[in-house]
């Protein structure tokens, strides 16, 4: 797991790396501009044949540009030092670097004729507080004329525990961080902003765990939590999942929590349906077991079925509870008195929010194994957010609330994933893709996780994998078959093909 630093976490880091003896503050901005040049060496191609310039701010960040700038001209590169203000010539920087003085050109002097095949922004770095105005939003509007566009550990115009813009951004091709990544390279405007973020390595002394809330998912993570089936599994030790989905024209959402929970792995499913929708679910679960229970032709089922359901219930090792029930409060009820009732750990979505909108149920009335799977405005209405606020900040959103959580584990939906866990460590799955971004794909989320959790990963693991896995089919389905034209059901037969990719590539 990668740490995603927020503003202080990164100070904090450079401040401790600095006491501590370890690496004073000009040796890490001479591994930070170092880093930058070598990344161009390395990673572009035709290096030696392209014109650069590298638009330098007051700061550390226009500090490590100074620096890549001198490595550049030492590998041999056409590299230009744009500053913005002649005063920046007084740092000692330049004492400490050879630096030609032919090389360096102000933005006030530039004309129409500089043409420059690549643009490096090392303008403000992590600690932007303000909208940007005046020249300094005239500089990165001529940042962002260049085809090729490297930006030096945050794009210039991000704001960094955000990733929102301050009035104008950089649009980064490729963003070059130092030691880790940063919140904001990963929520709002960020994600494009930054383009691909290539993590490097300047020597930072070893982070503290206790300062880090947050942590990026990569494959090779997932890979190690996957487990393999011992030779004497059958299906009742891989897990008996009992599911409440399905209502009257919502009959869609049960049938892809099944097959999704059945092809992420466990052993068997039994399914609570009204006894009038009976014969659809019949129809396509061919691999789950349906529970048919009078509903008296409503179409949904009710509190009335307490008893029944209550015996489902008892049988499942773990519930799923919620897509495609319907928001009867007859129906809503029904969840509340199954969830404070039976404790079973529970994967509860979509229509499972309900009552805890309505009151009928609190977050710990839950069963302590319990993963929420709310998209921004289900989490909204449950924690009485504005669904702006939330998606403005997810992160700080998902901080909010982890005391009222109390060791439950929740997954916001979206791009990225945000798994708030159950010690309260947020968990970023950004492998994603917008073709997922059609109905029913979180129903297919919801079945994976629920499949997952009957095989006795942990609630967080649960999550965690299920949300990669999921993200998986979705760019594998983009890879192999179109970058257009999903469905949800698609995903559901990719899923088998997901996990082996993901074992195969560790």
């Amino acid at each position: 797991m990668i740490p995603v630093l927020s503003e202080d976490n990164a100070r904090k880091l450079d401040k401790k790396t600095a006491s501590s003896g370890h690496l004073s503050e000009p040796e890490l901005m001479e591994n930070a501009g170092r880093k930058v040049a070598e990344y161009f060496i390395e990673k572009v191609s035709h290096p030696f044949k392209q014109k650069v310039v590298i638009v330098c701010g007051k700061g550390n960040n226009g500090g490590d540009g100074i620096v890549a700038h001198y490595y550049l001209q030492q590998f041999g590169v056409d590299s230009t030092l744009l500053l913005i203000s002649k005063s920046q010539l007084e740092s000692d920087l330049f004492s400490c670097y050879a630096i030609e003085s032919e090389t360096i050109k102000y933005f006030d002097d530039l004309t129409n004729n500089e043409k420059y095949d690549c643009a490096i922004d090392s303008v403000f770095g992590i600690g932007l507080k303000r909208e940007i105005t005046g020249k300094y939003r005239d500089v990165i509007q001529f940042i962002n004329l260049h085809s090729k566009i490297i930006a030096v550990d945050i794009a210039s115009g991000l704001y960094c525990d955000t990733g929102k813009i301050g009035g104008v951004s950089v649009n980064a091709d490729v963003t070059i961080t130092m030691g880790y990544p940063k919140l904001g390279q990963f929520l709002n405007d960020g994600i494009t902003c930054s383009g691909k973020v290539e993590i490097v390595d300047i020597g930072f002394k070893d982070i503290d765990d206790e300062d880090l809330t947050a942590f990026q998912i990569d494959e090779n993570d997932i890979a190690n939590k996957l487990k393999s089936y011992p030779p004497s599994s059958h299906k009742y030790s891989r897990g008996r999942v009992g599911i409440l989905s399905g209502s009257i024209g919502m009959t869609g959402a049960g049938i892809l929590v099944n097959q999704s929970a059945g092809r992420s792995g466990c052993g068997i499913i039994r399914t609570a349906v009204p006894m009038s929708l009976n014969t659809i679910f019949e129809t396509s679960l061919v691999n789950s077991i349906t529970n048919p229970i009078d509903d008296k032709s409503r179409g949904y089922l009710n509190f009335d079925n307490y008893t029944k359901v209550k015996e489902l219930a008892d049988w499942a090792e773990i519930l799923i509870v919620g897509p495609g029930l319907s928001t009867e409060i007859d129906s809503q009820k029904l969840i509340s008195r199954v969830l404070i009732e039976t404790k079973k750990p529970t994967v509860l979505d979509a229509s499972g929010f309900e009552p805890l909108v309505s009151g009928l149920l609190k977050i710990s009335d839950l069963p302590k194994q319990t993963i929420l799977t709310p998209h921004i405005g289900e989490y909204s209405r449950i924690f009485g957010f504005d669904a702006l606020q939330v998606k403005d900040n997810p992160a700080e959103a998902c901080k909010l609330i982890i005391e009222k959580l109390d060791g439950r584990t929740l997954l916001l939906k979206g791009n990225p994933t945000i798994i708030v866990s159950s010690s309260g460590k947020l968990y970023f799955v950004n492998n994603g893709t917008p073709i997922l971004a059609t109905a029913g794909t979180g129903d297919v989320l919801t079945g994976i996780i629920g499949g997952l959790l009957a095989q006795q990963y942990s609630a967080d693991d649960s999550a965690i994998i299920g949300a990669f896995v999921h993200a998986e089919a979705g760019r594998m389905f983009e890879q192999e078959i179109s970058q257009i034209g999903l469905v949800a059901s698609d995903l559901v037969e990719l899923i088998p093909e997901a996990f082996q990719r993901i074992l195969d590539a560790s």
